[in-house]
């Protein structure tokens, strides 16, 4: 919890005797998402390799940092209607610099795109899964020829590459072949994946020529 300003009950009044601030049951479900286990097994399996990074383990250096993350306005005046989000950055991190607050039905549709996007048909799933190694490393030699910068992050057991661009994160699923960027999916190999971030950044040079920019 950590020794400061930020309390972790509601002031007392009758009406609100025993409860939490919401910045608390913030960071509080944050953590147990994460290492919560039980007979020791993680409970959440959807957050295996999840972490918060290690300045948010102390509530005080969360609450800090909280009213400079995006959309924090919107979360503190109505908490119902957005979520802490770390996956639209697709970095699965809990930090001050991949997380946003969004509205619950762009974070529902996000999570469905995303699980599409990894879904392997069942009339492919066979020669895919047996072959699944090389094809991911078949697809991070050509990224590494091609000289752009990204990273691979595990969802679960499926390696998703990542890049910045201008106009946000761009992720590619080598499994599937699936491109995705906010809540849009476009069907392309590591090929088209690398085409399409130079387009991007393209765009944005044409229009903004005198602003560097990886990602907004």
């Amino acid at each position: 919890i950590g020794i400061g300003q930020y309390r972790t009950y509601v002031p007392y009044t009758p009406e609100t005797y025993g409860q939490r601030t919401k910045e608390y049951v913030l960071w509080q479900n944050m953590i147990a998402r994460c290492y919560y286990t039980r007979n020791g097994k993680q409970v959440h399996k959807g957050y295996k390799g999840v972490v918060v990074c290690e300045h948010w383990h102390c509530f005080q250096n969360f609450c800090s940092d909280l009213p400079a993350i995006p959309g924090y306005n919107n979360w503190k005046d109505n908490p119902v209607k957005y979520e802490f989000d770390k996956d639209y950055s697709h970095r699965r991190y809990y930090s001050p610099d991949t997380m946003c607050f969004i509205p619950t039905s762009d974070n529902a549709k996000e999570a469905g795109l995303r699980n599409q996007a990894m879904k392997i048909a069942k009339s492919d799933y066979y020669s895919i899964n047996k072959n699944r190694k090389v094809i991911v490393d078949d697809a991070l030699v050509i990224l590494e020829d091609s000289e752009m910068q990204f990273s691979v992050v595990m969802n679960g057991n499926t390696h998703t590459i990542i890049t910045d661009t201008p106009y946000g994160t761009t992720i590619f699923f080598p499994l599937t072949k699936k491109i995705m960027r906010h809540c849009s999916i476009i069907d392309g190999d590591v090929h088209v994946f690398i085409q399409y971030v130079q387009w991007l950044q393209c765009q944005w040079t044409e229009r903004n020529p005198f602003i560097d920019c990886y990602e907004v």
